[in-house]
């Protein structure tokens, strides 16, 4: 079966809004649905051209984004080493997961930068639909080995998934320096690598043996809940890790395309995202003013049950939206968000 081709949006205006859009979001990196309900939560990446960053709630139902306010509190017991509030003028959310702890209420666990690099926590409740959500704490990332393996580096943390036990899992690699040509060519190049790191509140942060992949980028929780599918972005492949495996398990290589985030949509299966574009570029984009990386873009479609793949979505960038980083099944839709825009873009979902 070959991959949906999309044509561009008839207008590529800034402020239009096709019908294939929901617009009101800003730099949608990552997107997550709230099960149960009419709620998809997105994060929002702080850059240049766009101040703050955030996290921001769409309605299925009307298809209409808004920022979503959040509450301070003091941080739960579980959370209470966090070493201050979230700083929310500083705040720059990039990857999402959530756990549903009881009807109507859930936690959101995002992966934020800006005034620190941690894991912050947020208690959402969903009561008579309408949506309210306080900051719970943090979970500070570590600091990680940096290029040469050995000197300390400040961890910066990509993708997040919450566990069935209570913990965390990230993947996390050395902070680099998008400003510098240099280090962004060395990504580009496969030279980074990075890890899995699986967090519990007992014992703290530690290394999943077997994770090392270079590039790594998206993370998701299989539904056994112990494997993790996990990209490798400048190898072009999806992995499979999980405790107690020495090396991990490749399920899907030589992608024509950077795979990003990964998810798992109201159909069962997983989704990934990324450009198709030099990756270079991507990056360089990404961290840049432009309102949007008009790259081309594509979405492969993964099986959990027989780990088969297959792409869905191949399309071009262009004014209104560019560089799928997130594709998310939403009922008989599939959405995608990128890192830089401020909209969801909307195909039909493609039957089997």
């Amino acid at each position: 079966m070959t991959a949906m081709r999309a044509e561009a949006p008839a207008s590529a205006e800034p402020g239009h809004c096709g019908e294939d859009q929901i617009c009101g979001t800003v730099n949608a990196e990552d997107m997550v649905r709230l099960d149960g309900t009419d709620w998809v939560i997105t994060s929002g990446m702080a850059g240049p051209g766009v101040g703050r960053g955030g996290l921001f709630a769409i309605s299925v139902g009307s298809r209409t984004a808004a920022p979503l306010a959040i509450e301070s509190a003091p941080p739960d017991r579980d959370f209470a080493s966090c070493p201050a509030p979230l700083d929310l003028a500083r705040f720059s959310a990039h990857g999402l997961s959530v756990r549903r702890d009881a009807v109507d209420r859930y936690t959101l666990f995002v992966i934020g930068h800006g005034g620190r690099e941690a894991v912050e926590l947020f208690r959402i409740e969903t009561a008579r639909g309408r949506l309210r959500a306080r900051w719970a704490g943090c979970v500070p990332v570590p600091s990680v080995a940096g290029p040469d393996g050995k000197t300390p580096a400040t961890g910066n943390a990509n993708a997040v998934a919450a566990l069935p036990d209570g913990g965390i899992a990230i993947t996390v690699s050395p902070k680099m320096d998008h400003g510098d040509a240099r280090s962004v060519d060395r990504l580009a190049q496969g030279s980074g690598a990075g890890d899995v790191m699986l967090w519990h509140g007992s014992t703290g942060w530690r290394t999943l043996a077997g994770s090392r992949l270079r590039g790594i980028n998206g993370l998701s929780l299989m539904p056994d809940g112990r494997r993790l599918l996990v990209s490798a972005q400048t190898e072009r492949a999806i992995y499979m890790v999980s405790p107690g495996s020495a090396t991990p398990v490749r399920i899907a290589s030589e992608l024509g395309f950077f795979p990003d985030n990964i998810r798992l949509g109201d159909d069962g299966m997983f989704y990934a995202a990324g450009a198709k574009g030099p990756l270079r570029d991507a990056v360089l984009c990404a961290f840049s003013a432009a309102r949007v990386c008009r790259q081309a873009y594509a979405v492969l479609r993964i099986d959990p049950s027989t780990l088969t793949s297959e792409m869905v979505v191949e399309a071009d960038g262009n004014g209104d939206f560019g560089i799928a980083t997130t594709a998310l099944r939403v009922g008989d839709a599939l959405w995608l968000s990128s890192f830089r825009g401020d909209r969801i873009r909307i195909f039909p979902a493609r039957g089997d």
